[in-house]
């Protein structure tokens, strides 16, 4: 699991098959914001929520970014609409809108997160 401080890591895009690694990923980025006293991700170790990021890799456009051994390391989900959190105006078709943008701790603090959103 090779990161170090390589920022030009390559992006591809979920499939179904990829549900374990996009979960992995949000699922450590909810424990390190329990540790910081924020719950704000606890929603996505349900049910409902393992079930939304299952449709968002389904529906949306869910992306891995993988590591210099094949390792995903960062996830982050694009939506052309988002009329749940928006209302009407998510709906627009004006602004794409990024959701469940993670980085792993061991890839943490290397810029991917600038860097997922300039690509998105």
């Amino acid at each position: 699991m090779s990161v170090g401080r390589q920022t030009e890591l390559p992006f591809r895009r979920a499939t179904a098959a990829d549900f374990e690694a996009v979960y992995a990923i949000i699922a450590e980025a909810a424990a390190w914001l329990r540790s910081r006293s924020t719950s704000q991700w606890d929603w996505f170790l349900t049910d409902p929520g393992k079930d939304l990021i299952r449709h968002r890799i389904e529906t949306a456009e869910t992306y891995l970014v993988l590591d210099a051994d094949a390792q995903a390391v960062a996830t982050f989900t694009v939506q052309w609409d988002d009329e749940m959190i928006w209302g009407p105006r998510g709906k627009d078709g004006l602004a794409g809108y990024i959701h469940g943008l993670a980085v792993c701790r061991r890839a943490a603090g290397i810029g991917l997160g600038l860097k997922m959103l300039q690509w998105s």
